[in-house]
C-alpha cells in the first residue's frame, strides 16, 4: 500500500493494540506475546490505530 512507512506503521500499531496487555505482562510473557500474538478481533480498531500513527523518514544519502 505505502511500502515501507505502512509497515513501520502495521507494526508500531501491534504494539499500541496490545499495549495494556503488555503492560500488564511479565518480560518473559512479553516475549512469548510479541513472538506469537494472538489473532487481532477487532480490525476496524486496529486499521484505525495505524491510520493514527505519524512516521516521518529523512533519507541522507543516494537511494538503492
Amino acid at each position: 500500500m505505502e511500502g515501507e512507512p505502512y509497515a513501520i506503521k502495521v507494526g508500531l500499531g501491534i504494539l499500541k493494540y496490545f499495549e495494556l496487555d503488555l503492560k500488564m505482562s511479565t518480560f518473559e510473557e512479553a516475549i512469548k506475546l510479541l513472538k506469537n500474538p494472538p489473532k487481532i478481533t477487532n480490525e476496524e480498531f486496529f486499521f484505525q490505530i495505524v491510520d493514527e500513527i505519524q512516521v516521518k523518514f529523512s533519507y541522507s544519502g543516494k537511494h538503492r
